[in-house]
């Protein structure tokens, strides 16, 4: 997925992206590929020595081989890139080799998602301009990414059916690190057989977060509030409270998915559809969340919701969302928290 070879060519190289084995494979074939000597290849921490220092060090004169090799790691503990960065990066030798890894783990909150997002960017930026070379370690979309589960799964040993791949991608958010993850508990799970099926994905695989957003919209845009009472009652019971998990996830992501929803409505009532947005449709669309930056599994599973529900429907739940959580925030009267999202999803599946 990343061109190493061609990277090694630079003085400076940055490697990002949000998966996490790809990243360490890149770093792993570039410190192979590089041939470069252990006493000409050191290792520094972005918040433990400055720019200047690692520039300084990768310009040093290699002992034992053509290259000094200085790799950075947790790169975005040093914020974004200053001003001067491009003209500090452009000054490293040929015989220098700094390697820039943004392996910082964006386990924390979305604000810090999107910090680290904007980080990695303006990093992408300083190197390209200063003549370096960017590994993109991001998640492949759409079929790659459903064929790299598969191949895992022939890998050790599994036969595993396209549309099953494609569940299980589904269920870890389209995260390859995550899925590979995933193939080898299943592998574990189905001991004593050749085939990983649909339902050992759906009792094994730890679903994400996003997926059960999913789940959770779909019995509702289906009118079947029983089924939406359980999966709440499922998010509540592996987030915490249901305050915690109504602020941090359940309010952004339902808004956030039936603005999607509304887009794809306004697309098929323009003709368009999945695999048919148009630049007019585009550009209608808001700059976040906007359908067509999705990913293909994502724009699939709003575009099946979307046959179900009208414009108004749409509006509707969006104004029942904000309803539910100015009422978990004491404006107006309210139940418990558990009790006000319940009857949020409960009138949410009746209106759809």
């Amino acid at each position: 997925m990343v061109d190493v070879k061609k990277a090694l060519q630079k003085s400076v190289i940055l490697v990002h992206g949000n998966e996490d084995l790809l990243r360490r494979r890149a770093l792993t074939d570039l410190v192979a590929q590089s041939e470069v000597d252990e006493m000409d290849r050191s290792v520094m921490s972005a918040d433990l020595q400055s720019p200047a220092e690692w520039v300084a060090a990768a310009g040093t004169i290699p002992f034992l081989s053509d290259r000094r090799m200085v790799i950075v790691r947790q790169l975005l503990r040093q914020g974004s890139p200053s001003a001067n960065a491009k003209k500090e990066l452009a000054a490293i030798p040929p015989s220098g080799l700094l390697v820039l890894v943004a392996d910082d783990e964006a386990s924390a909150g979305e604000d810090r998602q999107r910090t680290l997002q904007s980080q990695s960017k303006s990093w992408a930026t300083a190197v390209t301009a200063a003549g370096g070379a960017v590994l993109d370690c991001s998640s492949p979309d759409g079929k790659v990414l459903v064929d790299w589960v598969k191949d895992e799964a022939e890998r050790q040993g599994r036969k595993m059916s396209r549309p099953t791949a494609e569940i299980l991608v589904e269920m870890v958010g389209g995260k390859l690190s995550r899925g590979l993850d995933e193939v080898e508990k299943l592998v574990l799970y189905t001991l004593g057989r050749s085939e990983i099926r649909e339902e050992d994905v759906r009792a094994v695989v730890s679903a994400s977060r996003e997926w059960n957003i999913f789940r959770l919209v779909d019995s509702v845009v289906s009118g079947n509030p029983g089924v939406a009472v359980k999966q709440l009652r499922t998010m509540i019971a592996g987030g915490g409270k249901a305050e915690e998990t109504a602020f941090r996830s359940l309010f952004p992501q339902l808004s956030r998915q039936f603005k999607l929803i509304w887009q794809a409505r306004m697309v098929m009532d323009a003709g368009g559809g999945l695999g048919k947005i148009s630049p007019a449709h585009i550009q209608s669309m808001p700059e976040k969340p906007r359908l067509a930056d999705e990913k293909d599994w994502v724009q699939r599973r709003i575009f099946e919701a979307a046959r179900k529900l009208r414009a108004e429907h749409c509006e509707r739940a969006l104004a029942l969302v904000a309803d539910a959580e100015a009422k978990m925030k004491g404006q107006g009267a309210a139940y418990s928290g558990y009790d006000t999202l319940e009857q949020m999803v409960i009138d949410l599946a009746r209106g759809a």
